[in-house]
């Protein structure tokens, strides 16, 4: 199967959910400079931007025989297929977990790879081809073609 390549920016997706985020931002900007002046300021938007950078600038994927690679703002690399236990499939995404090796084992990690305006037939089937017979779909999820 061919590789498959696409943006997307989950800002644009939903415009509600984005307001909230800018609220969030604005005020934990406000706090921080509040609190410490500009110092305080330049604190709360390193430790607000860097976390959400996936939300708020694009990403660009890649599905390729040799793995995923995902492209943000601040990183990028590559995953291998054999890294991934599973796929849960969502609405606007598509979460590649990881196997679960914490204490608590109950936040299921991995790479989440939003559909954004690409059709995700093709993606899921990619995904089905590398992961067979180990994903998982929430109600109202797409299924591959």
């Amino acid at each position: 199967m061919a590789d498959i390549r696409w943006r997307a920016q989950p800002f644009l997706m939903n415009p509600l959910r984005s307001a909230g985020v800018v609220l969030l931002l604005v005020f934990s900007w406000w706090f921080g400079y509040y609190l410490m002046g500009q110092v305080g300021l330049l604190v709360a938007v390193v430790a607000t931007v860097s976390p959400l950078a996936p939300y708020l600038f694009p990403s660009t994927y890649h599905l390729s025989p040799e793995g995923v690679e995902v492209r943000t703002l601040f990183s990028s690399g590559v995953r291998p297929w054999d890294r991934f236990v599973g796929y849960t499939v969502y609405p606007d995404g598509v979460l590649l977990a990881y196997p679960r090796h914490n204490l608590r084992q109950r936040i299921l990690k991995g790479v989440f790879l939003f559909f954004g305006e690409e059709d995700p037939r093709p993606i899921l089937a990619y995904i089905e081809e590398r992961l067979s017979g180990k994903g998982f779909f929430a109600p109202g999820a797409p299924r591959p073609s």
